[in-house]
Order: structure tokens, then sequence, then C-alpha cells
């Protein structure tokens, strides 16, 4: 096993004060998460860190990594008090002469934050961290409000622990209660999972950009009372346009209602039935030709 490593620094030298020092594991030689920044920028987590604008905000999020870095299984993160013991308090001045082939081997990338802005050592020289961002990926853009939008393929290429946690803030995000209490209704969750499996092969995604969740506007009667219905939202992976079905009654678990806009009051309704893409394509295509929104009884 070997090991990537990244430093966190407050300031540059020579004023730079260790914070961290963050690892992220490799077994036989694939890495569970990259330290750059533009693999970090996909976590909320590490993303915080990146798109700090003070002193106070970038402390606050590397604290809040080390604590959360850990647990979500991505490596281990040390306290200043912690590494310090191992490698001092020493951050790479280009001005100054230094170890270059030691920092090389033994610390694939740092970070600090110094004169309101957030920088990344790399090939000799700190690179402020937007700028990388905008050289290294077209895709993974850095923001301070919202997710980065990440291509399917990109997904591919990151790991498996980087990928739950991704997962996980989307369920937390959507729907913060019926996450936290999942344990206590578990069938229900294991059935949206499998609601989820079933309808990103349909359409031809991948299960994490489905999510389902309690429908606000439509209950189910069964023996115990009153349920709410599932309403599913698919999230395009390209331009982050999201869709909502809700269960198709005359065919459960196989097909689905897409909603849309009522013309009249704008209230989301069934406007088409929907079992494969095909059925999503016809759809869209009829609508860009006729007025197929659907009505209702307002």
């Amino acid at each position: 096993m070997t090991t990537n490593r990244a430093l966190f620094f407050n300031g540059r030298p020579p004023e730079a004060a260790l914070l961290c020092v963050l690892s992220s594991n490799e077994t036989f030689g694939t890495p569970d998460f990259e330290l750059d920044p533009a693999s970090l920028s996909i976590l909320p987590i590490a993303r915080a860190i990146l798109s700090a604008t003070s002193d106070e905000a970038y402390e606050h999020a590397v604290h809040r990594m080390i604590i959360g870095w850990d647990a979500a299984g991505l490596g281990s993160a040390q306290t200043a008090a912690d590494a310090g013991r191992l490698i001092g308090d020493w951050c790479p001045d280009p001005s100054e002469h230094y170890d270059e082939a030691f920092y090389d081997r033994c610390f694939d990338h740092a970070y600090a934050f110094d004169d309101g802005y957030v920088w990344w050592w790399h090939a000799g020289d700190w690179h402020r961290v937007r700028d990388a961002l905008s050289s290294v990926s077209n895709e993974t853009r850095l923001t301070t409000h919202r997710q980065p939008e990440v291509s399917t393929a990109a997904n591919t290429h990151t790991g498996l622990a980087a990928r739950a946690v991704q997962a996980a803030y989307a369920h937390r995000a959507a729907d913060p209660d019926g996450f936290h209490n999942r344990h206590d209704n578990w069938n229900q969750w294991a059935r949206r999972a499998r609601v989820a499996r079933t309808i990103a092969a349909a359409l031809q995604v991948t299960t994490d950009a489905v999510l389902v969740t309690d429908d606000p506007h439509r209950t189910y009667h069964t023996r115990t009372g009153p349920v709410p219905g599932d309403l599913i939202t698919v999230t395009d992976p390209s331009t982050q346009q999201k869709w909502r079905f809700i269960p198709d009654d005359n065919t459960p678990g196989i097909g689905w209602q897409l909603l849309g806009h009522c013309l009249r009051c704008a209230a989301h309704i069934p406007v088409g039935r929907i079992a494969t893409l095909a059925d999503l394509g016809d759809h869209l295509d009829r609508s860009s030709t006729h007025d197929h929104k659907g009505h209702h009884q307002c």
C-alpha cells in the first residue's frame, strides 16, 4: 500500500503555519481519492476549503475536514500537533533552497491560504486554486454556491469512497430527515434503492443520478394507513437538468409517469408514461412540435 499526502497551511513562507496533513490511501495501485484541486472540488467537505475567502473560513473548513475525512473512509487527517512531530512546520518556498526530491517523494500536494486566495503547490511553485482548476479541467468547476458539474465519464474514474460520500451528501441535501432516519424504516429505504436501480437502468444513467424521496403531494392507502408515495428525481449528469417521475400504478415497478407543469396552474402533473429511454425521447420529440403539457382539474 502507498499513500498520497497533501499538506494544508495557513499562510506561505515565511509566515506559514501547518494545519493538517491529509492522506488518501492507495490499494493495489488504485487511489481511493486523488488530492489535486479538481478531484478535491468534487466533495463539499473539501470544496469549502478550496473556495474559502478568509483566514477564518479556511481554518474552519480545514478543521471540519479533519473530522470528516477519516469518518468518510477516504484516508486519514492528522492535525498539526500530530503531524508536526513527523515533518515539522515546513512549507515549500520557491525563493529558498529546499529538498525538492524529498518533498516530491513524501508529499504530493500542498495548499495554503494567503493574500485572500487559496494556493496549490505544484511543479515547484504556488498557483491559485481557481486558476489551476480552470486549466486542469473544463468539466469540474469550483463554485461556492452549488455542486460542481461532474460528467459521467469523470465519475467512472473517481474512487468508490469519493463517490459514496458524494452520494451521501446528495441524499442529505434532498431529504435530510429521510436519510437520517432511514434505519427506522429500512424496508422502505431498500425498496426505494431498488426503484432507483430500475429506473436508472431504464433511462441509461448511473444509479447515483437518481433520488427517491417522499412525494409531498401524493399518498397511498395501505393496511396500516396512508403512506407517502415515491417522488423520483433523475439528474442529467451532463446538463444537471432534473426530471421527476412517479410510479405508474398500472405497471408498478417497471413503468413511471413523467411529471410536467399544468398549463393553467403550473402544478406538477403526469404528462407521459415512461418505461424506456425511447418513451422519454418520443415524448420530448412530440412535445417539440405539439403542445403536450398536461391539463387537470385545477
